[in-house]
């Protein structure tokens, strides 16, 4: 391809067109200046119109502003003066202390941050809530971790010091898993416990050697005293041990651990216990008589063989509530040697029955619930039950719940119909109510409707009190076991026979 040269002189027929072409150029050029000229006015009027709004924009945003901090600065004067005008800054701080601490009342749960918030709402409140010494009584503490657990002793020493020498309400709930928390947590928790009037521990890992260290000394001011670490999984491995001396503690309840008592302190003011705890046995029982000797309230899981190769001193003289778990078998030696001559309302659950015999069984009838008003028998197996009964004279209603052994249900309840010995009737003559729950299969329906015919109200030869109510509720769903019977229709039957 062939480049033209710039320098050569053009050839007379590209000369004529280079001068069309340049006159036509020529005449266009004033036009295409009018134009540029135009729109150059036209640039600058734009730009002179631009400059004027952002001007305008400018002082407009700055009166915005300006406006904007003249009315917050208004609402600030206003709330001022509005919160120096308040009433509540009329009261006198004991006053106020007694609002904060009615806050406190109306609490669902305890709440370890509520006096941090109240005391962060101004300085006047900081100082009415740290001079309230109620206000920081409370002390309730999760500790998932360990590291939970060494942040939290300032917490709780927090507490110790703004309470003054008030008693505490103390809530721990200890998840920490590892190694221990430490010296500093530890003497944190020992001098917690030994100002408590209200004392609860819950746990999902072992915490018995802490408690064991921590739970000691004198607690001048302890009533309530709960601990439970039933979720953890190798609690029937642990066993806590406690030494304290807590001359107003009334209340003391123990689920999980195996719990065992050191020294020679009697809580002479319990009136309620429950010791629900692993690997239990008859020093339970020696404990609750021994170190419990007031108790009116005792719901007791007795998992180990309550053995003993001479007779016991198992004695309360005030027990009117009993609620007694036996799993794992009683001898006649423990049978016989209960006295419980206030007992008034029993529930017994009876675990692998069938391995008391029948004179222990019996033995602890005659000694144990001799004076109950109201029983509930929850019972697996075991001979001699029926026969115990016929110690329970003064005994106005019963509650059995059967398992899975009629004949147990079926002995019991046809003692119970049996006819009069020379006019006198020996099974409980004052039972008005009898409840029944479990599977009732026809042998125990039939009983049961001898039981009220005999013993209805108007019988010729009926006991002293006429039984006046049978309640039968089933156990098993829908639909009906075939050899179980219709319970409405054998309902409506008893209550036709009593009426």
């Amino acid at each position: 391809m062939t480049v033209l040269d710039p320098n050569r002189y053009a050839g007379p027929a590209e000369a004529a067109i280079l001068r069309s072409d340049i006159a036509a150029d020529d005449a266009a050029r004033p036009a295409l200046l009018q134009r540029a000229a135009q729109a150059l006015t036209a640039l600058h009027d734009a730009t002179t119109a631009l400059r004027a709004a952002q001007e305008a924009v400018d002082s407009a945003q700055k009166i915005y502003d300006h406006v904007g901090q003249l009315e917050a600065s208004l609402e600030e004067r206003t709330r001022v003066s509005r919160g120096l005008l308040h009433p509540i800054r009329r009261l006198p701080d004991e006053i106020l202390s007694m609002i904060f601490l009615a806050d406190v009342g109306c609490l669902e749960g305890p709440r370890c941050d509520h006096p941090f918030v109240v005391a962060a709402v101004c300085r006047r409140w900081r100082a009415v809530a740290l001079c309230t010494p109620s206000l920081w009584a409370t002390v309730s503490c999760d500790l998932p971790t360990v590291e939970a657990t060494v942040q939290r002793v300032t917490y709780l020493n927090f507490h110790l010091d703004r309470s003054a020498q008030l008693p505490l309400i103390v809530y721990i709930s200890y998840d920490a898993e590892g190694s221990a928390p430490g010296t500093l947590f530890s003497s944190a928790l020992t001098k917690l416990f030994r100002r408590a009037c209200d004392f609860t521990c819950t746990s999902s890992t072992d915490t018995t050697h802490m408690l064991s260290q921590c739970l000691s000394g004198r607690a001048p001011d302890l009533t309530k005293l709960c601990l439970d670490d039933t979720y953890f999984r190798g609690v029937s491995d642990t066993t806590l041990y406690l030494d304290f001396v807590a001359p107003r503690l009334e209340l003391v309840h123990c689920t999980g651990s195996q719990v065992l008592w050191r020294g020679a302190a009697e809580y002479q003011s319990v009136r309620t216990l429950r010791l629900w705890t692993e690997n239990s046995d008859t020093q339970v029982l020696m404990d609750v008589v021994s170190r419990f000797p007031q108790v009116v309230d005792l719901d007791v899981s007795c998992v180990g063989a309550l053995h003993s190769p001479v007779d016991l001193n198992l004695r309360a003289e005030r027990l009117t509530h009993l609620d007694l778990s036996i799993v794992g078998g009683m001898d006649i030696n423990v049978a016989r040697s209960f006295s419980f001559p206030s007992l008034r309302v029993a529930k017994i659950e009876i675990r692998e029955g069938d391995t008391i015999r029948t004179g222990a069984m019996i033995s602890f009838f005659h000694t144990a619930l001799a004076t109950v008003r109201e029983l509930e028998l929850n019972y697996d197996v075991g001979s001699g039950i029926a026969v115990g009964l016929q110690a329970c004279l003064l005994l106005e209603r019963l509650d059995l719940h059967i398992w899975r052994n009629d004949d147990n249900a079926v002995e019991i309840l046809g003692i119970l119909a049996a006819p009069p010995v020379n006019g006198d009737w020996w099974s409980c003559p004052h039972l008005h109510t009898l409840a029944l729950s479990g599977r009732v299969k026809q042998t125990i329906a039939d009983v049961l409707i001898s039981l009220a015919s005999a013993r209805r109200p108007g019988a010729t030869s009926g006991p002293p009190v006429a039984l006046t109510k049978i309640e039968i509720s089933s156990t098993s769903r829908p639909p009906r076991p075939p050899h179980d019977v219709d319970h409405a229709a054998l309902q409506r039957r008893l209550d036709s026979l009593l009426v």
